[in-house]
């Protein structure tokens, strides 16, 4: 091969990561759009949303340059935090926003449209005390405890017709509740 170019193997070699700490945003890393999609792609992959990403569209370029211009050096950790608790970020935005659906794996686009709520979810979370927040998402479980049927007026007698002659005659003060 002329010129020193990279095979397949060479450039699969280069994209992989290191699986036993999560990706890090640089302290002095300057934000900007271009960092924040390979950011992104890393944080999916390691947080096992997918195996491998694509390069980042020029959609999504344009969507990164967006969310960049308006959050700006916070944006790194917020999206950090969305993509490891992906499932809780998107029900929350899911009920709060009223949608039918939500992605089930991180999406720029559902993050683009519902930054602002991303944001606000964000700083509620951090807010959270740490009893509360242990950092990892768990599945909710709603357990219903049985409750005493009450007794309806159908648990009386079935004989309507003959209950309404009584009633009718007198003779039935309690009008067919058996009291």
């Amino acid at each position: 091969m002329k010129g020193g170019g990279k095979n397949l193997q060479e450039v699969l070699k280069g994209l992989q990561l290191d699986k036993t700490s999560p990706p890090e945003w640089p302290a002095d890393g300057m934000v900007a759009p271009l960092k924040m999609a390979a950011y992104w792609r890393k944080l999916v992959v390691f947080y096992g949303h997918a195996s491998f990403m694509h390069e980042a569209t020029a959609t999504e370029k344009g969507q990164w340059a967006h969310m960049v211009k308006r959050e700006g050096a916070r944006l790194p950790e917020v999206v950090a935090r969305v993509v490891r608790e992906w499932d809780a970020f998107s029900m929350h935005v899911k009920d709060a926003a009223g949608l039918a659906s939500r992605p089930q794996h991180p999406s720029v686009d559902f993050l683009t449209k519902h930054l602002t709520s991303a944001v606000n979810w964000f700083l509620m979370q951090q807010s959270l005390p740490a009893s509360v927040d242990s950092g990892a998402s768990k599945p909710f479980v709603f357990v219903a405890k049985p409750t005493k049927k009450p007794t309806t007026i159908s648990a009386g007698p079935t004989d309507w017709g003959a209950v309404e002659a009584e009633v009718l005659k007198g003779k039935d003060t309690n009008h067919g509740t058996g009291d």
